[in-house]
């Protein structure tokens, strides 16, 4: 019977590799300890910004203009979360009636949409609204100016 022996050097080789690879696997395992995961972090998926105003919310609000001092489309999603009252949002110069415990897009594609009478900026620039329900105390907020241009904007056609 024949017997193999390894030799010391050898044996002392793979005993290290395995140590190494057993470090560089708990070093890699260690980087997401010290990293968020981004389904934890809170963050607005849309292109606009989130406004909420007692029962109302609003979602994804932005203007869409084509130039400075140009009439703009308001686009934006607001709940009214209210099970009995109807809320007037009013978006600047321009209102919206959204009723009791609905849903309501501001501007839907296609249709005639809630429009500022001037843009105060230039498209890429954020632009002041003024944002009040019911005629409440206005929340004043920095709203970002796309154009039509941008795909998912295209059927607004502004």
């Amino acid at each position: 019977m024949t017997t193999t022996q390894t030799s010391a050097p050898r044996r002392g080789r793979r005993i290290l590799a395995g140590l190494s690879a057993l470090t560089i696997s708990v070093v890699l395992a260690g980087c997401s300890t010290t990293s968020p995961m981004s389904t934890e972090l809170v963050y607005n998926p849309g292109d606009g910004i989130t406004l909420d105003l007692g029962d109302v919310q609003v979602r994804d609000l932005l203007v869409l203009g084509t130039e400075e001092g140009a009439p703009a489309t308001v686009i934006a999603y607001v709940v009214n979360r209210s099970p009995e009252t109807e809320a007037t949002v009013s978006f600047g110069d321009s209102e919206v009636t959204v009723p009791a415990g609905t849903a309501l897009q501001v501007s839907p594609p296609g249709e005639a949409g809630l429009e500022l009478s001037s843009l105060d900026a230039a498209p890429g620039a954020m632009v002041p609204v003024e944002v009040s329900v019911n005629g409440g105390p206005p929340a004043q907020v920095s709203v970002p100016v796309l154009t039509a241009d941008n795909p998912n904007y295209s059927d607004y056609g502004s």
